[in-house]
């Protein structure tokens, strides 16, 4: 009887374990850098906010050609916005990104328009 309850615990621990994987990290995606600059702040909102959140980036650089991967924690917003900084503080937004259908974002610029190609 003791077996049984030990597998049965251990099984529901399991179950938990993989649906909590499944609802997290809907939204995570890789950016990739294709601007031709050095990317020194990343910042995501959702699009229905006013504010944006914290610099992803930190005091990392994401030099042309690089990636990273970003990761959330548990938020089931489906559109986001994003905002990219250079060294000097110029800047380029994209909005309205769909994360849960995206899992990779390269961004480009070729020095007067902007892109972004969604996988």
């Amino acid at each position: 009887m003791h077996k049984l309850t030990l597998v049965f615990t251990i099984a529901v621990l399991m179950l938990l374990g993989a649906a909590a994987s499944a609802m997290a990290g809907s939204q995570d995606f890789t950016l990739v850098n294709e601007t031709g600059v050095e990317i020194h702040e990343i910042y995501l909102s959702p699009s229905n906010s006013n504010d944006w959140e914290e610099d992803v980036l930190g005091d990392d650089v994401l030099a042309d050609g690089e990636e990273i991967d970003i990761e959330f924690d548990g938020s089931d917003e489906k559109y986001w916005d994003l905002m990219i900084k250079d060294k000097e503080g110029n800047d380029i937004t994209w909005e309205k990104i769909n994360l849960k259908e995206t899992s990779v974002i390269t961004l480009h610029y070729d020095g007067k328009k902007a892109w972004a190609d969604l996988d």
